[in-house]
């Protein structure tokens, strides 16, 4: 009886979930890619972001309506969007979730969008 180990404490299981948890995160900064790209052809400041530092930096939370969302479900949106001349730097991303960043579009107001 004291040998017995639930199956989700396995040494295997474990290795196995670190090691999808290690491939999502890979995946994710890969991602970044895309804004560092735009923001580079229109001229405007662009550096390779590491989100995980922005997802820890804003705590999981959309800055537009606070949902708390976890690493692989949020999505980066600028403050001021590349289209409107914004960059891609820490001061201009913030954590959001899929929902209100399609709301916002590129807009700069976000209050107006939230309501």
């Amino acid at each position: 009886m004291s040998s017995y180990r639930p199956r989700s404490d396995s040494p295997r299981l474990r290795a196995f979930l670190n090691q999808d948890y290690q491939l999502r995160i890979e995946a994710l900064r890969r991602l970044d890619y895309g804004g560092y790209r735009r923001a580079k052809a229109k001229g405007s400041p662009a550096h390779r972001l590491d989100l995980l530092k922005v997802w820890r930096r804003d705590k999981g939370r959309c800055y537009l309506c606070k949902y708390r969302l976890k690493f692989w479900e949020f999505s980066i949106d600028h403050v001021i969007p590349i289209a409107r001349g914004g960059g891609h730097t820490y001061s201009n991303v913030r954590v959001c979730c899929l929902r209100c960043n399609l709301r916002k579009g590129a807009n700069c107001d976000a209050e107006k969008t939230t309501t």
